[in-house]
């Protein structure tokens, strides 16, 4: 299987989307040139140093492999996407573009990167398909975020494709549903610190 993500044709493009670069050139060397792949030990242990921070910044767990897909996904902002957050699951061309992307996707997901351990004498991969996060505060991600992008990640691969079509969108509202409702909060309460400030200013003059 080699790694077709130059393919997609709405998936591309990513913010964080270096490790993804990385570890499709990692995939396709396996498949044809291992040799070629045992020079690239640097940029193996760069891009699960990349996938071991992100666990660490977003609080996830789990196979962080599958994670970090998730991720991209479920961030994307493109003519499908933007479309399935307005309306759900929707109809026209633009699933057929879909449909190949996820299908790009899908074989990422279905790859097995615990053969890099054999290639490069560690067991890096075993521990990041099955990571225990140290801390499960995630920095950047409200909890049910992070919680529902974990989820996610493992149900999304065993899915056929077509059913992403249909699933994919719901999550993607959930997700998107809950971002607002946190800067909803997050604003307010930067409102009631400004109006806390100017009345302290003002008891003071």
């Amino acid at each position: 299987m080699l790694a077709r993500i130059q393919e997609c044709i709405l998936y591309r493009g990513f913010s964080n989307g270096e490790i993804l670069d990385d570890m499709t050139e990692l995939i396709n060397l396996y498949e044809a040139d291992e040799e070629a792949l045992k020079a690239r030990e640097d940029q193996f242990f760069k891009s699960v140093n990349g996938l071991v921070e992100l666990a660490g910044m977003y609080g996830f767990s789990g196979n962080i492999w599958h994670t970090y897909l998730t991720f991209l996904l479920v961030n994307h902002e493109n003519a499908f996407s933007i479309a399935s957050e307005i309306r759900g699951a929707i109809k026209g061309s633009i699933n057929d573009l879909a449909k190949n992307d996820f299908q790009i996707f899908k074989e990422l997901y279905d790859f097995d990167i615990t053969v890099f351990d054999k290639v490069f004498g560690t067991v890096c991969c075993r521990v990041i398909c099955d990571y225990q996060t140290p801390d499960e505060n995630s920095k950047l991600f409200n909890t049910r975020i992070r919680d529902r992008i974990c989820q996610m990640s493992k149900t999304l691969p065993p899915q056929p494709k077509n059913l992403w079509m249909i699933w994919y969108p719901s999550i993607k509202i959930s997700v998107l549903a809950s971002l607002v409702s946190i800067r909803h909060s997050v604003s307010a309460t930067m409102r009631r610190e400004r109006w806390r400030s100017s009345l302290s200013q003002g008891s003071h003059m």
